[in-house]
């Protein structure tokens, strides 16, 4: 009985270390220790969580392109979108959007053990994708048996212009 239990508590630590990603700032932070790689598979897990709420609050009725924050690789962003599932709409362009093309772009990312929020870039309406540019941070959870989703979304009323430049 012993046995079993411990089996069964070191199974389920092991499990929660290998998803999370205890420490990450995209992009990089003046002197901070943390992950930086857009590519390692629990940042590519809260992208593909964070960009599914953003685009599920207002939903577009067309295909939209994601940008992936800078050294994002191409199988990233084929991960991305994979784990948004089928009919997620999104898409994404190796040489550049399209003029037209509605685009939600993932602008930061802080990741902190089973907690993380996701600054995103996205047209202010669905639909088509028309509107002015709209901040919005996605708080996200990590679950041992569901993985990340998002608990909320915050819309911020301040333009995309006033908050500065994030790359």
């Amino acid at each position: 009985m012993i046995r079993a239990c411990a089996c069964v508590v070191l199974g389920l630590t092991v499990s929660t270390l290998g998803a999370c990603a205890p420490y990450v700032n995209i992009p990089a932070q003046g002197g901070d220790v943390a992950a930086n790689n857009p590519n390692l598979v629990t940042t590519a897990n809260v992208i593909a969580a964070a960009v599914k709420a953003a685009a599920g609050d207002q939903p577009f009725s067309t295909d939209y392109a994601i940008v992936l924050p800078q050294g994002s690789t191409d199988s990233t962003y084929e991960f991305v979108i994979k784990k948004m599932g089928p009919g997620s709409g999104a898409v994404w362009y190796s040489q550049g959007v399209p003029e037209g093309t509605p685009t939600v772009k993932v602008k930061q990312i802080r990741i902190r053990g089973a907690e993380a929020e996701v600054d995103i870039e996205r047209p202010s309406e669905g639909g088509t994708g028309g509107g002015t540019p709209t901040l919005m941070t996605a708080y996200l959870q990590w679950e041992v048996f569901t993985g990340w989703h998002a608990q909320r979304l915050r819309i911020w009323r301040i333009g995309v212009d006033a908050v500065g430049s994030i790359p």
